[in-house]
């Protein structure tokens, strides 16, 4: 884990999630990506993230960002948009790393050093059935739609206007009453959203924060 996000976990906890389970992300408020001080360290939503970059022209963290998202066809187009644009910024300043190496060396050295420890000097596929195997599973999970957070397959798509019911001993999410025993509301004891009116940030926790912490994600 990057030592920013140890940094500002360090402050408020561990770093959320949103509703379909994708990860929160930590921006550094200057640009700066050596600057960890905590109050550069802001927590916010990939697609939040996503849209400061793209506005300051900062390709090589828009190619990033969109290579951690489920990705629509525009976006894809815009990843390989920003792929070509980040190159060639590097080539402009000289930066590139082909501007930095012999390539001719290195190629050698890369080779030799593959040799030496897999005794296949060359980039291939080694298992071309098991190859074949996995790539016709991620073809069919995603004809599935189980990676499309629009589909109706999406794990996301199944808790829409569920209620959280508890027996006492557990808690499950269902439209009706699960059965004899259950009342609506999740146990005590869980953590719960917090949203902070000041720096707008979200954490998951069992107690309050803090002051200036609400629970909600408002």
């Amino acid at each position: 884990m990057a030592s920013y996000r140890k940094i500002w976990k360090s402050y408020y906890g561990e770093i959320p999630v949103d509703e379909n389970n994708v990860r929160y992300e930590i921006h550094h408020i200057d640009g700066n990506r050596t600057n960890n001080d905590i109050a550069n360290l802001v927590c916010i939503s990939i697609e939040e993230h996503y849209k400061i970059h793209l506005e300051q022209g900062d390709w090589g963290a828009v190619r990033s960002i969109l290579s951690r998202m489920n990705l629509s066809e525009d976006e894809v187009k815009l990843k390989s948009l920003a792929a070509s644009n980040q190159q060639k910024e590097l080539l402009k300043r000289g930066e590139h790393n082909w501007q930095k190496f012999d390539r001719s060396e290195l190629s050698k050295q890369t080779m030799q050093k593959r040799l030496k420890e897999t005794g296949v000097a060359f980039l291939g596929i080694i298992n071309p059935v098991e190859n074949s195997r996995k790539g016709g599973l991620a073809a069919a999970a995603k004809q599935a739609g189980f990676l499309n957070t629009k589909s109706k397959n999406h794990g996301s798509q199944h808790v829409k206007e569920t209620l959280w019911w508890n027996n006492g001993v557990k808690n499950k999410r269902s439209k009706e009453c699960p059965g004899e025993g259950y009342v609506l509301g999740i146990l005590p004891g869980g953590k719960h959203w917090w949203y902070n009116e000041d720096t707008q940030q979200r954490i998951k926790s069992k107690d309050c924060p803090g002051k200036s912490w609400k629970k909600g994600m408002k």
